[in-house]
């Protein structure tokens, strides 16, 4: 990747492309963000053909170097901010190298007005980006705080890496480092004076990449002054983008909700407290292929979103308003009439026809297509192919980056105004060359939407072009900042808090009570959490309709772009009654350490790329279900049904989803998100089952929330269904926390006692070139023959049809014997049961596989059966540590990791520091830590306890704990300090896992007061 040459083509797009700047200042400051323009014209000599590089869901880390922050007076002079040669010392950028391999982004201003925390990236000079990882840096990006009166500059991130340690991984350089920095983005301030942020610092890959420079951003938070850093995202296993804080103190983020066979492209809005609990999702759930990216709140309360096509647009689309808490439910439908153009779990806001969501700009697209020309703009599609109907620069522009700001005098007439970046011209380089209706080049500057509100199309172009229907922005929008030769980026009024929303700060919700946690029965400081809900009938499960599949669950679906089943909404498994659902199965989803260095291949593969842990099955109904008698459920629809409520005890701080099953132990449907607890939470106000566009059932009336009810633990042991002989439904308990399904170990061994009497190596029974089962059959591609039948072969081997593939080797029909995931549409699993399972008969639809019958299988047990079921249901994972074949590809042959402990401890330390700080000392430390998998090295020596200072006799850096054994099942081990501590103090508790994962707190109790005249006195 070529460096940019900043200052030579700012030279020459001012002597080519000059506009006069425009300058319209507020009555108030405003920072933003100058990034370098490089024109407007296609030039294939330059980088990116001289397009510049926006942050977007793809790209979110390779900005172009350059970008300045900068202040704009309300007196309209510009004043640079940072970076100055004063700052220097504190950045990572290298002496002999001018700050411009720089850049700024994700500026947010504090509640105070005063100060401005961002991110900085070091260098981004072409020697230093990692080609393989998409162009990202090796220097990487932190977070800094400037004073904006005196511009003092303090750091608050330094490159702090945190990976897995397990697993043999070695991160010395040459072995399986990877190669490129940790970025520290999108700060935003939170309630209590900490700082939510995202980081790249435990070094994770998502399950699905759309590009090579996409990494997982899980949400931390940290103090002020960057102490006291916590992980509070760990449902983040994708990527959490640009957090932003709520009036509320809530926490708006981008979620990558890419789980299981989901589009690649799915990004969707959600909210989180800034502790990390009562996680929801707010908008883009469903609206394929788009997303919902870059949000700000307005006083009233409405969120403002961008929604765009990815990769395609730098992030620019059209402008989305809705009530952030509405009354009644939050979403229309899950089951819209595809042709009203209303996508599934659409927000709602009742104050609007339709109840539906405003777009405020009608007069762009999100579409991944040029801006519309005049008179096209209910139809953007008519000026976006050949022969155009108008100039590249007399298309409407598109919009990115809205920002809440408060209201200018003779603009609009509410509470606040909306300032948002706006680029003239097509805003889409989906296509290339001479004559691309995407050029000009996008060319930001910062305007103003009056009110926030709705601008509309222009009535002399409302009827399609005509007399008077002319190009350009429509009069109501105010051009505040353009300047000639930059991008403007990011704009934010330097004001206080309380002059948008009328409050001095967010509060946040409280922190949990001890009180709270022993009443949910709980143990206060334990490592575990509560989930539930109150039905699995009252269910948002079924698939979309669409205009393009009659079928609502297409066999072979010939293009992901459409919605269905999986890759949109709804995970209904074939179809079932409201009778087939017997119990949930919860599941734990590793992470993934990038350990792809030095061979930079992948390291496991499964249906989803997704490696998921049984933590148990817990039945819903009936005499295994916990509940005393046969209780009953009234819904909101007014049916009484069978009551499927649940309340379970799970591990804290992992990720975690659901499947509801039926009793043969196949998923029905399954979540399409992740899920998470924090220590001490618990979370049962789902009130169903994704059933976010229906009235909730109270939990609190259900058999799980009753004094009787028999709450299961999924922490310390794992239940699991089970059929007798009879076909008497029973409960397996395992004394393991977790269980996983691998095909060597657990399917290969079915399949050769079973199987291979009639699917031998040779002469193999089944239609067609029949099926080879055994594990003797030569190799097919490097693969074990009954593997690549079962999960790989994308071609019936008896009809020749090819099914769909997305990302190479994802597929909703993955191949003639398996559907992904999906176990009871697997025809292995109708022969195993002899059944056809999916709901259909062979003349429900012409065009999948029809089932006639399998001869029974001799000594096949029902353990076999679920055994198998589970391991398609949790997607078909394969472990190739040690069994490579020397006609392995290069990439089969470091394809392992399947079977890696990729989770590390999750840890407690108390007193939390607000408590400390209440009471004045402490004398004791508490801890407590769980590990899902290996188990953790607990005895005594295996973990420390340190702390910064010398403690009574103990001095700095030794470990308070010598001697004391960590209990293995998250009760707390109190360890007393050998003195009493009241002066500020860093503790640091290490704690590691039988596979070698790290897991840290560093801990730093300040006991400082705070009186009325703002100054500070310590003890």
């Amino acid at each position: 990747m070529l460096l940019r040459p900043v200052l030579l083509l700012l030279l020459f797009v001012t002597a080519a492309f000059a506009r006069a700047d425009v300058v319209n200042p507020l009555p108030y400051d405003l920072v933003y963000v100058r990034a370098p323009y490089f024109g407007a014209d296609y030039n294939a000599a330059l980088p990116n053909d001289g397009n510049s590089v926006w942050p977007d869901t793809v790209r979110p880390l390779t900005p172009d170097p350059g970008a300045t922050l900068m202040l704009l007076r309300s007196n309209g002079q510009r004043e640079l901010l940072f970076p100055l040669e004063q700052h220097r010392a504190l950045l990572d950028t290298p002496a002999g190298k001018p700050v411009s391999v720089g850049a700024v982004a994700d500026p947010n201003v504090s509640f105070d007005g005063r100060r401005v925390v961002f991110a900085w990236y070091h260098d981004l000079s072409p020697e230093v980006r990692n080609g393989q990882r998409g162009g990202l840096s090796r220097a990487g990006a932190d977070l800094y705080e400037i004073d904006v009166a005196t511009r003092a500059l303090r750091r608050l991130t330094r490159q702090e890496f945190t990976p897995n340690t397990g697993n043999g991984a070695d991160f010395s350089a040459g072995n399986n480092h990877p190669q490129i920095g940790v970025f520290n983005t999108g700060p935003t301030y939170a309630p209590r004076g900490r700082i939510v942020f995202t980081s790249s610092r435990n070094n994770l890959l998502p399950p699905k990449q759309a590009s090579a420079g996409q990494r997982v951003l899980q949400l931390f938070a940290m103090d002020g002054d960057g102490a006291n850093v916590e992980q509070i995202g760990h449902l983040n296993l994708g990527m959490a983008l640009h957090p932003q804080v709520l009036r509320d103190g809530r926490i708006l983020f981008s979620s990558w909700e890419m789980q299981g066979l989901r589009d690649v492209r799915a990004f969707a809005l959600w909210i989180i407290d800034a502790d990390g609990r009562n996680w929801n999702s707010l908008s883009g759930y469903a609206d394929h292929p788009f997303v919902h990216h870059f949000a700000t709140q307005m006083p009233d309360g409405d969120i403002v979103v961008t929604r765009y096509y990815n990769l395609n647009n730098n992030g620019f689309g059209s402008l989305l308003r809705y009530p952030l808490d509405p009354p009644g439910v939050d979403f229309l439908s899950d089951d819209p009439d595809p042709d009203s153009g209303i996508t599934p779990h659409e927000r709602r806001d009742p104050l609007q026809p339709g109840n539906l969501r405003r777009d405020i700009t009608p007069f762009t697209t999100h579409l991944d297509y040029a801006a519309p020309c005049p008179g096209f703009e209910r139809d953007p599609a008519g000026s976006a192919f050949a022969p155009y109907p108008c100039t590249p620069a007399q298309r409407r522009g598109k919009f990115t980056h809205p920002q809440a700001t408060p209201p200018v005098p003779g603009r609009g007439g509410a509470a606040a105004e909306l300032l948002a970046v706006y680029t003239p011209g097509g805003a889409n380089h989906r296509s290339f060359g001479a004559g691309n209706p995407g050029l000009p080049w996008y060319h930001g500057e910062i305007v103003l939407l009056p009110d926030g509100e709705t601008v509309p199309i222009p009535a002399a172009c409302a009827n399609g072009p005509g007399a008077g229907c002319t190009a350009g922005l429509p009069p109501q929008i105010v051009r505040v900042l353009a300047e000639d030769g930059y991008n403007l980026q990011w704009p934010r009024p330097l004001v206080p808090f309380a002059q948008l929303y009328g409050i001095a700060a967010p509060a946040g919700p409280a922190p949990l009570s001890d009180a709270q946690i022993q009443a949910e029965n709980l143990v206060p400081g334990e490592p575990f959490g509560l989930l539930g809900s109150s039905s699995l009938i009252w269910r948002d499960t079924r698939p979309a309709r669409s205009r393009v599949f009659a079928d609502r669950d297409p066999f072979n679906p010939f293009s992901w772009d459409f919605s269905y089943s999986w890759v949109v909404q709804g995970t209904d498994a074939g179809l079932y009654a409201d009778d087939d659902i017997y119990a949930l199965r919860v599941l734990l989803q590793e992470p993934l350490s990038d350990l792809s260095y030095p061979n930079n291949s992948p390291q496991h593969l499964t249906h989803g790329r997704e490696r998921l842990r049984l933590l148990g099955e817990v039945p819903v109904r009936g005499p295994l279900s916990g509940k005393p008698g046969t209780p009953l459920t009234a819904l909101p629809d007014g049916r009484v049904v069978a009551d499927t409520s649940f309340l379970v005890r799970v591990p804290a701080d992992a990720s975690v989803m659901f499947q509801t099953i039926d009793r043969r132990g196949m998923a029905l449907n399954t979540a399409q998100t992740w899920h998470q607890v924090r220590p001490g939470e618990a979370r049962y106000d789902c009130g169903g089952c994704h059933s976010h566009s229906k009235e909730s059932v109270d939990f609190s009336t259900t058999a799980a929330a009753q004094p009787g009810y028999q709450r299961r633990d999924l922490a310390l042991v794992t239940p699991l269904l089970a059929r007798d002989a009879g076909g008497t439904d029973t409960l397996e308990t395992r004394a393991a926390r977790s269980v996983s399904l691998e095909y060597f170990r657990d399917i290969a061994p079915i399949l050769d006692t079973r199987c291979a009497a009639c699917h031998g190596a040779t002469n193999p029974a089944g239609p067609g070139p029949g099926l080879r089962l055994a594990s003797s059959a030569p190799t097919v591609q490097g693969w074990p023959a009954a593997y690549h039948a079962l999960a790989l072969d994308g071609t019936d081997p008896v009809s020749g049809a090819v099914f769909t593939r997305l990302l190479g080797d994802q597929a909703v029909q993955a191949t003639r014997y398996v559907r992904s995931l999906q176990a009871r549409q697997s025809l292995l699993l109708w022969a195993l049961w002899n059944e056809r399972l999916d709901g259909r008969s062979n003349a429900t639809r012409n065009d999948d596989i029809d089932f006639a019958g399998h001869p029974p299988i001799a000594g096949l047990t029902n353990a076999e059966r679920f055994t198998v079921a589970r391991w398609v249901d949790t997607g078909a994972g394969i472990e190739l540590r040690g069994r490579n074949d020397p006609t392995d590809t290069p990439s089969q042959q470091n394809l392992w990791g399947y079977d890696d402990d990729d989770l590390r401890p999750t840890l407690v330390l108390r007193p939390t520091p607000d408590a400390a700080e209440t009471a004045g000392y402490i004398d004791a430390i508490d801890v407590a830590a769980f590990d899902i998998e290996s188990g953790l090295r607990s005895t005594a020596g295996e973990w420390t306890l340190s702390a910064d200072r010398a403690i009574g006799s103990v001095p700095a850096g030794a470990n308070l704990a010598a001697g004391l054994v960590l209990p293995d099942n998250g009760a707390i081990r109190r360890v007393t300090l050998p003195a009493r501590v009241a002066a500020p103090t860093m503790f640091t508790l290490r704690v590691r896992d039988s596979a070698g994962n790290l897991a840290e707190i560093r801990r730093r109790y300040r006991f400082e007061r705070v009186f009325a005249d703002g100054f500070e006195s310590m003890p």
